[in-house]
């Protein structure tokens, strides 16, 4: 799943950081004191960043369901199982015991980390 979502992952923050800044330079240029002007580049300012944060909580989800696994089958009452059931038990804590989770070209990782991050230097740029 991840190479298939990875370059669109990386494509899509940048595209949108680039946009989000032509936006916010073209709010400064034609003034604040336009209110038409002003709703829409601050509406299509919240409608990029609520894309953003769809792509960064379906990594966030991801990676959270994906450690579930691991403390569940931790949890297991592993002495009442048949021999065969606890070697596949081991290569499931094995398996699960790095999260899983989507990333940006293999560069970044999609979390609410990242979107808070991003988030945040994108508003202090503006204020």
């Amino acid at each position: 799943m991840n190479s298939m979502y990875g370059t669109v992952a990386l494509i899509m923050p940048l595209v949108t950081g680039a946009v989000i800044s032509l936006v916010g330079v073209r709010m400064v240029v034609y003034g604040l004191n336009q209110l038409e002007q002003v709703m829409r580049f601050g509406l299509s300012i919240i409608g990029m960043l609520m894309h953003f944060l769809i792509l960064c909580y379906s990594g966030q989800k991801l990676m959270d369901e994906s450690q579930n696994v691991f403390y569940r089958a931790y949890a297991a009452k592993w002495y009442t199982f048949s021999p065969r059931l606890k070697s596949l038990l081991i290569i499931t804590l094995y398996r699960s015991f790095k999260p899983c989770g989507l990333t940006a070209g293999n560069i970044f990782s999609l979390s609410m980390a990242t979107y808070a991050a991003v988030s945040t230097k994108i508003f202090n740029f503006y204020l």
